[in-house]
């Protein structure tokens, strides 16, 4: 009757409610966990010494490195500006020959240029033509936790309005089920005067830190700060358990 239709209703209220107290502690733990990545991680303008501290991070493992067998998935990563044959070699004769580089366009170093060789800065940026997209494979499935965008310091760029702000992070699940970087696990927006290097916890639909194994991550960038007609992507990091 009425009584028990009114328990019913008690039970799911008091459910919903438990599950919104869940994700709420969920999204408070990525944030305090994101706290502490960012307080291990120098300031934007910092000396070249600087480097990202993972172990003090205490987020993981870098899985996006050199170091742990990364690689780019080209065939889901945006052309980079200049980067035709004729390009490349106009780069080649204008590292040679630097005063010549006014006769040349913009030519961006090849992606891997955002795969970190150790916890040094970035020396090296990637650059495409506005919006784009940069997708990277692991050796092996890895439940990625959190994501580093990493740029330049500011004394050591002529662009720093090309530095992306709006971008999202789509994964490609390690069950094969889902179609390439189908799932959205979070929207996000690098602050140009924040930390050089920002942390991003990575939530999925339901509110809470994703932990599912994925075989790749592709970043989609939107607009930069105001550069036109080019954007820098400098270090991309993707933080998981060994």
């Amino acid at each position: 009757g009425e009584g028990a239709a009114s328990a019913a209703t008690a039970l799911a209220a008091a459910a919903a409610a438990e599950k919104a107290q869940q994700q709420a502690a969920s999204a408070a733990s990525a944030a305090a966990a994101s706290a502490a990545a960012a307080s291990a991680i120098g300031g934007q303008g910092a000396p070249p010494s600087e480097t990202f501290d993972l172990a003090t991070a205490g987020l993981g493992v870098d899985w996006a490195s050199w170091g742990m067998g990364a690689e780019i998935d080209h065939g889901h990563t945006s052309p980079g500006l200049g980067r035709s044959l004729l390009g490349c070699a106009s780069r080649a004769v204008t590292s040679l020959l630097p005063s010549q580089r006014t006769l040349f366009g913009f030519v961006s170093h090849p992606p891997e240029a955002v795969l970190a060789w150790d916890s040094a800065p970035p020396s090296r940026c990637y650059s495409i033509e506005g919006n784009g997209a940069v997708a990277i494979r692991f050796l092996k499935p890895v439940r990625a936790g959190h994501v580093v965008l990493e740029q330049l310091p500011s004394w050591a760029t002529a662009k720093p309005l090309a530095a992306p702000r709006s971008f999202e992070v789509l994964a490609w699940p390690a069950d094969g089920v889902e179609e390439s970087y189908s799932v959205k696990l979070g929207s996000f927006e690098y602050q140009l005067d924040g930390l050089r290097a920002q942390v991003f916890p990575l939530i999925n639909d339901s509110g809470s830190v994703f932990s599912g194994n994925v075989k790749g991550i592709k970043f989609s960038f939107g607009q930069n700060w105001g550069e036109e007609g080019l954007t820098m992507v400098c270090r991309l990091r993707v933080l998981a358990p060994p």
